[in-house]
C-alpha cells in the first residue's frame, strides 16, 4: 500500500496498490523444473555442438515461464481515490477501467483458503449499471473494503448533487429582465 499525493488540480488518490502475485509461484516452480531438465539434457548430450541450442531453449523457457507473467503482474495497478476506483492493466494490450464510487451499489469481499493464507482477497464492486468490477489479489482486503465503503456514501451524494445542478445559470433569475 502506498499513500500518494498529486497536484492540487488532480484528484488525490487514497490508495495505490498492485495485486499480490498469487500465480507467480507456479511459474517459478516450472522455471526451476525446466532448468533441471535442461541440465539433465546437457549431461546426456556430452557434446559441445548442441550446447548453444540447449542454452537458447533454456533462455526461451525462462522468458516464457517467468519474465512474461512477471511483467503482466507488474502492469496491474489499482488506484482508489475520493470519487473513483481506477484499474489499469496490460503491457501490449492495455485496459483502463474506471468506476465512479457514486455508482457503486455494493462492495463485497471474497476470500478463498489460499487468499486467507496469503493475506489477500478479491473485492467485487457491484454498480448501478449492473456490472461487477473484480479486484483480485488485493492486499489488506478488509481495510480496502472499509475504505471503499466509507467513500461510497459521500460520493453518491456528490454525484447526485452534480446530476441535478442546472448546466447554466438562468439569465432571468440573475438580472430579473428578459433577454433581448
Amino acid at each position: 500500500m502506498i499513500r500518494s499525493v498529486m497536484s492540487s488540480d488532480a484528484e488525490v488518490p487514497v490508495f495505490i496498490f498492485r495485486p499480490r502475485p498469487h500465480g507467480l509461484w507456479l511459474f517459478v516452480l516450472l522455471c526451476m523444473a525446466a532448468a533441471w531438465a535442461l541440465t539433465q539434457y546437457w549431461l546426456l548430450l556430452q557434446s559441445r555442438d548442441l550446447l548453444l541450442p540447449a542454452l537458447l531453449t533454456g533462455a526461451a523457457l525462462v522468458i516464457v515461464l517467468l519474465v512474461l507473467p512477471w511483467t503482466v503482474w507488474l502492469s496491474r495497478k489499482t488506484v482508489v481515490a475520493e470519487d473513483r476506483v481506477t484499474v489499469s492493466r496490460g503491457v501490449l494490450r492495455s485496459a483502463l477501467y474506471e468506476v465512479l464510487l457514486g455508482e457503486v451499489r455494493e462492495v463485497r469481499l471474497e476470500r478463498s483458503v489460499r487468499d486467507r493464507l496469503l493475506g489477500t482477497g478479491t473485492i467485487l464492486l457491484d454498480t448501478d449499471r449492473g456490472t461487477t468490477v473484480k479486484l483480485p489479489g488485493v492486499p489488506y482486503p478488509r481495510l480496502v473494503q472499509q475504505i471503499v465503503n466509507d467513500r461510497v456514501g459521500p460520493a453518491r451524494v456528490r454525484l447526485a448533487s452534480r446530476a441535478w445542478a442546472p448546466p447554466y445559470a438562468d439569465p432571468v433569475q440573475q438580472t430579473g429582465e428578459e433577454p433581448a
